[in-house]
Formats: C-alpha cells, sequence, structure tokens
C-alpha cells in the first residue's frame, strides 16, 4: 500500500490506464473497475479532463450481503472465510463506498441485471456529452 500512497494514487493512471490507452488508440470507450480513493478520481479527472464520466454503482445493503456471500460460497472471486462485516469495514470499502458523493452517475443495480445496468449508463453519458458539451 505505501507504493500506493507514494505515488499520491496515481498508479491507476500513469501505470494501467494511459499505456492502455496508447496501445489501443482506436478505442472509443473504457470502462474501469478499479477506482477506491476519491484521489484517483481527482487524477483522472486532471489527466483525462472532459472525458471522465464517474458512475458509481451501488445496491441494497442486504442484497450486497447476499451477493457476497454467494461469490463466497462459489469460490468465484474470494478466498478465505473473510466474514461481510470485516470486509465492508476495510479502509478501501470505505473509501468506495464514500465516492458515491463525487460521482456524476448513481446507479441502484440491486435489482437490474448487468445489461440493463450497462445500456443504462451508456444512455447517461450520452445525455451528459449533449448537454455538457463533452465527449465520452
Amino acid at each position: 500500500m505505501r507504493w500506493m500512497e507514494q505515488t499520491d494514487y496515481r498508479w491507476l493512471v500513469d501505470d494501467v490506464t494511459t499505456p492502455a490507452l496508447q496501445a489501443n488508440p482506436h478505442q472509443v470507450r473504457w470502462l474501469l473497475d478499479s477506482v477506491r480513493k476519491k484521489r484517483q478520481i481527482e487524477h483522472f479527472r486532471m489527466r483525462f479532463e472532459r472525458s471522465v464520466f464517474h458512475v458509481h454503482l451501488t445496491a441494497m445493503e442486504p442484497i450486497l450481503r447476499d451477493r457476497y456471500r454467494h461469490r463466497l460460497s462459489e469460490g468465484a472471486e474470494y478466498v478465505g472465510d473473510t466474514a461481510y462485516g470485516a470486509v465492508i469495514a476495510h479502509p478501501n470499502e470505505i473509501c468506495a463506498r464514500g465516492l458515491i458523493a463525487i460521482a456524476d452517475f448513481v446507479l441502484d443495480v440491486s435489482e437490474i441485471l448487468p445489461p440493463e445496468a450497462a445500456a443504462k449508463i451508456l444512455r447517461r453519458s450520452i445525455e451528459r456529452a449533449k448537454i455538457c458539451g463533452k465527449s465520452f
């Protein structure tokens, strides 16, 4: 974690995103699901200015807990037997949940499937681009 702090959380912009964009110049839209800190969002906005459309996905707590338990039981992405309460008490999770306050668009995914969520996000980004004169 120290190296993340040493880069002022720019590592995601400098070491991941910028090289990916340079390697794929014809790619029109990118979806990045890794931002956990407010400072990362600030760096994205400074580096990519008008191109950033920050979407925050949320769901009701019982649904999040059930989804976590399901993934844990399936062995899909979590290792060990970490209780949900411990997971949501982690500083990264607390920071990530706080990003709702600075999001351009907040989407509750409690009762919608990923294709519907993606369609809503795309529609909102296009609407915002028209209103703000921004290119997403």
